[in-house]
């Protein structure tokens, strides 16, 4: 089976995705972005999905500055912010750049839960700045929970 794959933008739009790739997060490109998938069937299928949404909303406040906010970024932010979820913790004010290359998200499957470490190689400069993201999918290791977060799907 093919490696899951999909380019993606700054903005975490899915431009273009395998069938691995839809396999693995599933509704991710229909839905055409993975701050939406995230706070929507994400919920469901991401294993310790406090800690992963903290970490991303922060990554995303830290992209949006990095690019001078945007009317992209502006535009994702309006679609997200009645998210009682992404709202407080967008009012965290945390912000981070880039996640740790070693550190894999967690997702549940339909065969259970697997690692998944995504690889990312920035394409030439374009104005959507495009990204290869190439997961690599491991059997699941038990992450470090934070406190209340799920141990099972919901």
């Amino acid at each position: 089976m093919p490696a899951p794959a999909a380019y993606c933008n700054w903005r975490w739009d899915v431009v273009a995705a395998n069938d691995a790739y839809e396999a693995l997060f599933p509704q991710r490109v229909e839905l055409g972005n993975a701050m939406h998938w995230l706070f929507g069937p994400g919920r469901k299928l991401v294993v310790n999905w406090e800690a992963e949404v903290t970490s991303d909303v922060a990554r995303m406040r830290g992209i949006c500055a990095h690019f001078g906010n945007p009317p992209a970024g502006i535009s994702l932010l309006a679609e997200l912010q009645n998210d009682p979820d992404f709202a407080r913790l967008w009012l965290r004010r945390e912000v981070s750049y880039d996640r740790p290359v070693d550190e894999p998200q967690y997702i549940y499957t339909a065969s259970g839960p697997v690692s998944v470490t995504m690889q990312l190689q920035s394409l030439p400069a374009q104005k959507d700045l495009l990204q290869l993201c190439v997961g690599v999918v491991r059997p699941y290791r038990v992450p470090a929970l934070t406190p209340g977060a799920r141990t099972d799907p919901i």
